[in-house]
């Protein structure tokens, strides 16, 4: 039995899309240190990037129904990593809740799209197993998690620019998805 590849690309696409969210929380504790912010301060940004993600959602999925558009989860990607990438150059709350709610739509922007992709590249009696590898990718994030921050906080960080991290997440994210 051939085993189609674009599912697991998809699913590696769904690991770059959900690790944008992921990232925020694993940059949160630098974002407190550097600028003082004080815990509910920084959980706002978490806030306001899944509040908004999440209300945007159905209206990119609608769209997505009308117009099948690939170029969607690309630009999600984009959107969403170059963002998270902005907020190492951001030192105002403002901008930085501003670059987190563009994010938070780029990935919302992914979803529909890759879950209506793979359900067309999945075979009729293989549908569950496609949206679930696509679900995989989409996990991942969980566990790296921890493995970033450890990452980030023993060789990336520099407290005089905080950028470095953002920068080379953004290039790594934005080489894999083009």
């Amino acid at each position: 039995m051939w085993i189609s590849p674009y599912k697991y690309v998809l699913s590696l696409g769904h690991l770059c899309s959900d690790i944008n969210q992921s990232i925020l929380s694993a940059v949160l504790p630098f974002l407190i240190a550097t600028y003082h912010y004080d815990y509910t301060t920084a959980a706002m940004l978490v806030t306001v990037s899944n509040v908004f993600g999440s209300f945007v959602q159905p209206f990119i999925g609608m769209l997505s129904d009308k117009k099948n558009k690939p170029l969607y989860m690309t630009l999600g990607v984009l959107l969403a990593s170059s963002e998270m990438a902005v907020t190492g150059f951001i030192s105002n709350f403002f901008g930085l809740c501003i670059a987190v709610v563009i994010s938070g739509v780029g990935v919302a922007m992914f979803h529909p799209q890759a879950a209506k992709l793979v359900n067309s590249v999945s075979s009729k009696n293989a549908k569950g197993k496609g949206m679930s590898i696509f679900s995989f990718g989409g996990l991942d994030w969980l566990y790296l998690r921890t493995y970033l921050y450890d990452f980030f906080n023993e060789f990336i960080w520099d407290e005089r620019n905080n950028s470095i991290l953002d920068s080379w997440y953004c290039f790594w994210n934005c080489l894999f998805f083009f």
